[in-house]
């Protein structure tokens, strides 16, 4: 994108404009709660829809900050969509959901690959806890880089079917976890996949 070759200066010209075009959704309105490396929560089109209160961490992460940028960049993707389209029109934009954030993994400290399933769903009860809302959508969007198990059942993929069916309690709700399906990198491969 040409917005990505401008400079920084340059760059903020158009994150403020488009700011100064967008309505915040209502407080109580649906999330999509991301469960990758945090989020950027002070980012200018981000911050409109974003309660700080509402981005956790699992241990052994101290703070939900992204510090890896996925997350933030994910984020930006799940509230705004293509970007491009967003920058190249003057028309009003209207936020429909907000955003929440358990991160659960980090470059810098990593997990236990044993207790992804587990850390998985401490970080479900969390944000559950902490923000009641009628509708909620998870949002995955990390995956192993090891090629663990290779497409068969894993503990962590175990976890993710008992939080979507709601087993751990008669009372617990059902949930929709949307789920990564993988990386393609290096770019060298993509004609592979």
């Amino acid at each position: 994108s040409e917005f990505l070759n401008l400079a920084p200066r340059d760059q903020m010209d158009f994150i403020n404009e488009l700011v100064s075009r967008t309505t915040a959704p209502p407080a109580m309105a649906p999330s999509v709660c991301h469960l990758d490396t945090g989020i950027q929560a002070g980012h200018p089109l981000l911050s409109i829809a974003v309660n700080a209160e509402h981005i956790l961490q699992v241990l052994p992460h101290q703070s939900g900050v992204d510090v890896d940028g996925h997350g933030t960049e994910m984020a930006g993707l799940a509230l705004y969509g293509c970007l491009n389209e967003q920058l190249n029109t003057a028309e009003p934009v209207v936020l429909g959901h907000r955003l929440e954030s358990v991160k659960i993994f980090s470059k810098q400290k990593v997990n236990d690959p044993d207790l992804y399933g587990e850390i998985t769903s401490q970080a479900v009860s969390k944000i559950e806890i902490a923000a009641t809302r009628d509708q909620r959508v998870f949002c995955l969007t990390v995956t192993s880089e090891d090629g663990r198990d290779e497409g068969l059942p894993s503990s962590w993929s175990a976890a993710l079917d008992g939080l979507c069916a709601a087993t751990e309690s008669d009372d617990a709700p059902r949930r929709l976890v949307c789920v990564s399906a993988g990386n393609i990198e290096p770019v060298s491969e993509r004609k592979h996949y």
